[in-house]
């Protein structure tokens, strides 16, 4: 590490060394826990299953069959209408897709 370095070298001397030092550890330890956070979040692993709901049902959806109401109502949580022209589709993964119209 570049800190330790500095302070080996005389560049530094020990009461910086040690405030510096002791503020990267807690930075490093914050985002640890954060990281740790955010792989064990519930709603990440739904987000990751409704995704690969969403592809399942796109894959067993012929293109000759055209639109198919079954697999739109179970993609699709709810619709919001912006104005005239624009709808925002917010789809059950989280996921918001913008369409004019």
């Amino acid at each position: 590490m570049l800190l330790h370095r500095l302070y080996g070298a005389g560049h530094m001397d020990a009461a910086h060394y040690y405030e510096r030092s002791q503020g990267l550890n807690t930075l490093v330890n914050a985002l640890r826990r954060e990281r740790s956070r955010i792989l064990e979040d519930e709603s990440h692993d739904d987000s990751i299953e409704k995704t690969e709901q969403i592809l399942e049902c796109l894959r067993n959806t012929s293109d000759d069959v055209g639109f198919d109401a079954i697999c739109f109502d179970s993609l699709i949580d709810h619709i919001k209408v912006l104005s005239q022209n624009e709808l925002v589709f917010h789809l059950i993964n989280g996921l918001l897709l913008t369409e004019r119209i």
